[in-house]
């Protein structure tokens, strides 16, 4: 049986580990963030919102490596009534990395920048009921699945070293199928 407490710690670790990892070469040029925002999968599934967690090293001007970790609510629900009730929820977890390019020299405070990503998608699911004639009955499942995708944003500095970055980006799961991915994101930049 899946335990789903024990892989969101798991994650969580392993997140923070490559954030910490990769803030300790802050020598180099490195850049956190946190985002928030939505995901749209078509019509059918909708639109969910999303948050998420990245770094990304500086390898020149323009060139950056990145690590991303973002966590996906699909939903949750519960009726009852008649001696019986029910509930469910789904949820995705993502982590992931890839290469951003900048369009824009580090001199200027807009840069507009390409992103492409790969990734492991983590998603879980459970459903549980309760009735006089059956008693209570759980069923909880996951999967993982390869994620891939690109797109792109806008690095815009309010201040000397951090600023908001929007992005807009395709990705497509190998199991699950297509989503737009759309971010508002708070950047601070080390070591520049």
């Amino acid at each position: 049986m899946f335990n789903r407490s024990a892989a969101l710690r798991g994650l969580v670790l392993l997140a923070g580990a490559s954030l910490f990892t990769t803030v300790t070469w802050a020598e180099g040029g490195i850049e956190v963030s946190a985002s928030a925002g939505g995901v749209w999968y078509g019509a059918g599934v909708g639109t969910h919102p999303v948050v998420g967690a990245g770094a990304a090293f500086g390898l020149s001007d323009h060139f950056h490596l990145l690590t991303e970790f973002d966590y996906t609510p699909l939903g949750s629900g519960s009726v009852s009534g008649a001696g019986v009730s029910a509930s469910g929820s789904a949820s995705l977890f993502g982590f992931g990395g890839g290469v951003d390019y900048s369009f824009r020299d580090v001199e200027t405070k807009v840069r507009p920048y390409f992103t492409g990503v790969v990734g492991l998608d983590h998603s879980s699911a459970n459903f549980s009921t309760n009735s006089a004639a059956t008693g209570p009955v759980s069923i909880a499942g996951s999967a993982n699945s390869v994620y891939y995708g690109g797109g792109g944003g806008i690095r815009l500095f309010l201040g000397q070293k951090w600023g908001l970055k929007p992005e807009v980006r395709y990705q497509r799961s190998v199991d699950t199928g297509n989503g737009v991915l759309f971010t508002l994101g708070f950047f601070y930049h080390f070591g520049q």
